[in-house]
């Protein structure tokens, strides 16, 4: 537990640079919730991959213009609800990330339809 608790603490910090880092993190935090038995198994072992391959294979974030329009696109699934923050290059070309956010849903949230969610 103590090995999970310090590889989420550390990726935690990263978040922000990591596309629905909640929801590629949640088979994980799972497994720190008192009355959940501690078992490893593929789907643990598959979210422990991800978030390693997301620390060196998904975009860079850019830097954004503040004179220049943003995008927003958000995103929800049962378990977790994310967004990015897009610019369009200053050619105008295509849109580069600036910034994203994700969390886990609280078990009233995952209640909500996927309207209110996103």
């Amino acid at each position: 537990v103590k090995d999970i608790q310090r590889l989420l603490g550390f990726a935690n910090y990263y978040r922000t640079f990591i596309p629905a880092f909640a929801t590629l993190a949640a088979p994980l935090t799972r497994l720190l919730q008192k009355k959940v038995p501690f078992q490893w198994g593929t789907v643990e072992q598959r979210a422990f991959e991800r978030i390693k391959d997301a620390f060196t294979k998904e975009p860079i974030l850019q830097h954004p213009d503040p004179c220049r329009p943003f995008v927003v696109e958000a995103d929800a699934s049962d378990v977790a609800v994310g967004a990015v923050l897009l610019q369009a290059r200053q050619d105008g070309g295509l849109l580069f990330p600036c910034a994203y956010h994700s969390r886990k849903l609280n078990s009233s949230e995952r209640n909500y339809t996927i309207w209110e969610k996103e």
